[in-house]
């Protein structure tokens, strides 16, 4: 029987993804925008388009209105000088927030909220890291995103303590094609050339393709279990590595030469290095395919 499924996020990389691939199957998909938002490829696919703001409680509540799912994938992603501080807490935090509140003020059955594994405290090199990663009091935070989507990630855990039903999905760094953060400007300047050099102690990640994410967040709500946390990831890789995949795979000659930087240890966007949560042998768009979930669907 269809579902009617609620998202955040719609728009954006990973969002659009489900929410598309949820309406193909025959969901009846209800979205979050924004009054800006281009709503052309959502309204194609036939999602329902709610137009508001993503921290009002009331708006959201509404919307949750005969939902039997909900998804929160509204973020913001960005690295650098020139972020906006307000505008990001806004969105990951208080957005996080007043999603939560509505989920709970609506009594929507099932809740999906898409964390990241920068939320959780990096593993040391050589180690594996896991879902009960939780970053300790007073940690240090290599920028805003990462603070305040473990900010966000400590209300959904809460939210999940006291009763909420609510999963918590942390997807690794995700990678594939319409990514426009940094992932994905830091792809196109390498095929384009504009990257000069690696560097001689790169950070290291695991990487995961956005359609498996996407798998991994329909196995999450329909089998996730409520009160859990699951990290939804693929093969460790070094920046160095990663890089000299993407030119294999595009046909490019890598013309990038490991060499010393002020940086040393840091991987490109300036996230902290060291983060990561599974091993996988193979080529890189060889993933894991969201493994506990599925364990979880037929009992194993």
């Amino acid at each position: 029987m269809p579902r009617t499924i609620f998202l955040t996020g719609a728009t954006g990389f990973i969002g659009s993804r489900l929410a598309r691939r949820l309406a193909a199957r025959g969901d009846r998909v209800r979205c979050l925008v924004r009054a800006s938002s281009d709503t052309t490829d959502l309204e194609r696919a036939g999602a329902e388009i709610v137009r508001g703001e993503l921290t009002d409680v009331g708006t959201i509540a509404a919307a949750l209105d005969g939902v039997d799912l909900a998804y929160h994938l509204a973020g913001a992603y960005a690295l650098g000088p020139h972020v906006d501080p307000i505008a990001m807490r806004r969105t990951n935090v208080e957005g996080t927030r007043a999603f939560i509140a509505a989920v709970e003020r609506a009594g929507t059955p099932r809740a999906v909220h898409v964390s990241t594994t920068a939320a959780l405290a990096p593993a040391s090199e050589g180690a594996i890291g896991d879902e009960n990663s939780e970053v300790p009091p007073g940690a240090w935070f290599p920028s805003l995103y990462h603070r305040t989507k473990a900010e966000a990630h400590r209300l959904a855990r809460e939210a999940q303590a006291r009763g909420t039903p609510l999963v918590v999905v942390c997807p690794a760094n995700v990678y594939g094609p319409g990514d426009r953060g940094p992932n994905g400007d830091f792809i196109a300047d390498l095929l384009a050339g504009r990257v000069p050099g690696l560097l001689l102690r790169p950070g290291w990640y695991s990487y995961v393709h956005v359609d498996d994410v996407v798998e991994g967040l329909i196995l999450a709500g329909e089998a996730g279990r409520d009160g859990e946390v699951y990290v939804l990831s693929g093969e460790n890789l070094s920046v160095n590595d990663f890089a000299q995949r993407v030119c294999a795979a595009a046909g490019r000659a890598d013309r990038t030469a490991a060499q010393p930087e002020a940086g040393a240890g840091q991987p490109a966007g300036g996230g902290r290095p060291h983060r990561t949560h599974a091993r996988v042998p193979g080529p890189a768009h060889q993933v894991v395919r969201a493994g506990a979930i599925r364990a979880a669907r037929t009992g194993t």
